[in-house]
């Protein structure tokens, strides 16, 4: 996840630098449309990431509580990824039944 903290900001600084050497050809209006949404681009980018690291860090906590209680051997990256599918194989699936109508 450290990947894409560095990479997006690192990837909108090239391309900014080429739309600046691109400059000569571009109008000065398309240039800074351009610099614009690079950098809306990266705004954004950061902020999903950020928010997603939230679950990606709880996830190292579920993954301590799940291999206490059960045994197992599952990691924070497995239980990112496909907590769901993991808690419902190891708790297996939960049905209410109504009986308020039988007799």
């Amino acid at each position: 996840m450290l990947f894409w903290f560095i990479f997006i900001p690192v990837a909108a600084a090239i391309i900014s630098g080429l739309l600046t050497w691109w400059n000569r050809q571009l109008d000065s209006e398309g240039f800074w449309v351009g610099i614009f949404v690079c950098w809306a681009f990266t705004a954004v980018s950061v902020l999903v990431f950020t928010i997603s690291s939230f679950g990606y860090i709880g996830a190292a906590r579920e993954a301590q509580v799940l291999n206490a209680k059960y045994g197992t051997a599952y990691t924070q990256d497995d239980l990112f990824w496909a907590g769901g599918t993991i808690k419902q194989i190891i708790e297996g699936p939960r049905q209410r039944i109504d009986v308020t109508g039988i007799k």
